[in-house]
């Protein structure tokens, strides 16, 4: 059983409904479904009892719910009380971070923090996007990066990097010959894309219905390696972001642009609005907004950027 189980069935329970829950806790229908189910086989029964009006607890469903609520509260208050204590030896920040745009951010960088601040330890948790923002959402992790664009009306959001967009291509693809490509172009072509626990899914299909239409979707795949082979195999299109395109390095794919394409690759570092991030998590949060935003580090160096931090912890 996991945490974050119990946080998603008392979502559920309170809500009354799965789609309700779903859209709180950012993941997909069939996502939040999956972890109630995980619930019930290892409590050996069902938790809900679906009926016209919604979704009500079962008997073994309402013991869960009254004991679930007593252990997320000692949880949360435990975290809270670890990540403020200056007794603590070894301080953990939790960062989560997609895999599909984990090769973006530089990790020397990232991990020369933990050479600055030795006594802090950073715990990267590498999950799709929706789960990051769940996850930040619900306080298991301090601060969350992730791509596309979302509703980030639960989080402050900082843009971190910005991509233009690219549509790889097979060679044999008549669009390769083609001058200039719009997205509207594209409309009778398939499309190779992320799956819907990524942002950069819904943002494209946006992308596409404000142009007039809906994309027809051949592939879907989280794995970049196997969009390539998708995209080698001439199953589909794929939108690519320009700063990514070693990933479709091959003699059978190009990458054309895509004119009037709207900023469908971007990167942002979450933090939940309300919550008060601890000393250590607040001082990485801006080390990574200052390594991934700034266009001249050459008057930071390690000395001037530790003195910084180190001024506001």
């Amino acid at each position: 059983m996991e945490f974050r189980q119990l946080k998603y069935f008392i979502l559920v329970a309170e809500e009354k409904s799965f789609i309700k829950a779903s859209k709180k806790s950012f993941i997909s229908p069939q996502a939040l479904s999956k972890a109630i189910q995980n619930l019930e086989e290892e409590f050996q029964g069902p938790l809900f009892e679906r009926k016209s009006s919604g979704v009500e607890m079962t008997s073994l469903g309402m013991i869960l719910f009254r004991r679930s609520k007593q252990i997320i509260e000692l949880i949360d208050l435990t975290y809270s009380e670890l990540n403020f204590s200056d007794g603590i030896d070894k301080k953990i920040i939790h960062l989560g971070i997609p895999y599909s745009i984990l090769d973006l951010l530089n990790l020397n960088e990232l991990f020369e923090f933990q050479n600055l601040f030795p006594n802090y330890s950073i715990n990267i948790t590498e999950v799709p996007d929706k789960i990051v923002q769940s996850e930040v959402y619900y306080n298991y992790l301090d601060i969350g990066i992730v791509g596309g664009r979302s509703h980030f009306k639960h989080f402050d959001a900082h843009m971190l990097l910005k991509s233009n967009s690219l549509i790889a291509m097979h060679k044999e693809n008549p669009f390769v010959k083609k001058k200039n490509i719009y997205l509207g172009d594209l409309r009778d072509e398939f499309f190779i894309t992320a799956t819907k626990d990524y942002n950069v899914y819904d943002t494209f299909i946006e992308a596409c219905e404000n142009c007039g239409f809906t994309p027809r979707i051949s592939q879907m795949s989280g794995n970049i390696d196997l969009i390539k082979q998708f995209v080698q195999m001439g199953q589909g299109i794929y939108p690519c972001p320009d700063n990514r395109t070693y990933l479709m390095n091959s003699p059978d794919i190009v990458l054309r642009e895509i004119e009037d394409a709207p900023p469908i690759f971007e990167i942002y570092l979450l933090t939940k609005n309300d919550r008060e991030l601890s000393k250590p998590a607040a001082s990485l949060r801006d080390y990574i907004i200052k390594i991934t935003t700034s266009s001249d580090l050459s008057g930071w160096s390690k000395e001037k950027l530790s003195e910084r931090l180190r001024a506001q912890i």
